[in-house]
């Protein structure tokens, strides 16, 4: 894999990550779990089972990004590639 390859892939795959949600996401409100909003996910999911299915057929590509050794390799892959690269460290003028 080339250097490029690998910057775009990893870019690729952030980027995936940042717009997939594995659930739901709700805004904590004075750092408790407001009970209106998780009910009305709850209900949400209860009566849409093919959202709920979607939701859910995410999660062990989602868990990935919280996972140190998947992130720690991913950061090797990069360094790897960059590694005799003239570019790192360096400007470009």
């Amino acid at each position: 894999m080339t250097e490029d390859q690998a910057r775009n892939r990893y870019f690729a795959m952030v980027f995936a990550q940042m717009i997939a949600v594995a659930g739901a996401v709700f805004d904590l409100v004075d750092w408790e779990v407001p009970v209106q909003s998780a009910a009305e996910i709850i209900a949400r999911f209860a009566l849409s089972p093919d959202e709920y299915l979607e939701a859910k057929n995410r999660v062990d590509e989602i868990v990935l990004r919280y996972r140190i050794d998947v992130v720690a390799e991913q950061y090797v892959q990069l360094f790897a590639a960059e590694r005799n690269s003239e570019r790192i460290g360096r400007r470009e003028i």
